[in-house]
């Protein structure tokens, strides 16, 4: 007797992610529908990160700072990364004029102010201490939470 190898059971149908199903099940039969994708989930994301200006990202960023503990990394992190893309297009649109009416990069000195990227590098400092401070205290508490528990146990 041979074996196949081969699983026929598997639909042969691949996944089609601009035609994405919801299936429901309803007394015992199977329906599938059509599920709306948002084009506007797709194009959000890329359109407010691209509204946001270095300045309010810093407001942003001093509204976080008096909540710290409670931020979301991902805001931050996604702050962040925008922040540096502007600061980056900045220097290099400020390189490229330069280049231009020098005719070379050679005695370039950014004209870009550093006052935002070091205001910007202290909140993000503060942010991280507090958010460092508040995870000891966590890992102080569990430990505390342990031995009370031991002791319980004994």
């Amino acid at each position: 007797m041979t074996t196949d190898s081969h699983d026929t059971t598997q639909s042969s149908q691949q996944w089609n992610p601009e035609k994405e199903k919801e299936v429901t099940e309803t007394s015992g039969e199977v329906t599938e529908k059509e599920a709306p994708i948002e084009a506007s989930d797709k194009v959000e994301q890329p359109k407010r990160a691209l509204q946001l200006t270095k300045e309010a990202i810093l407001k942003r960023l001093n509204e976080l700072c008096a909540d710290a503990e409670n931020t979301n990394k991902q805001e931050l992190d996604s702050l962040k990364l925008i922040f540096y893309k502007l600061h980056n297009a900045e220097l290099e649109e400020d390189r490229k004029q330069f280049v231009e009416t020098k005719g070379t990069e050679d005695g370039y000195i950014p004209k870009i102010s550093d006052e935002d990227e070091k205001e910007f590098k202290g909140l993000m400092a503060v942010i991280k201490e507090k958010r460092n401070k508040q995870s000891v205290e966590i890992e102080k508490q569990k430990e505390e939470n342990l031995i009370s528990k031991l002791v319980v146990e004994l």
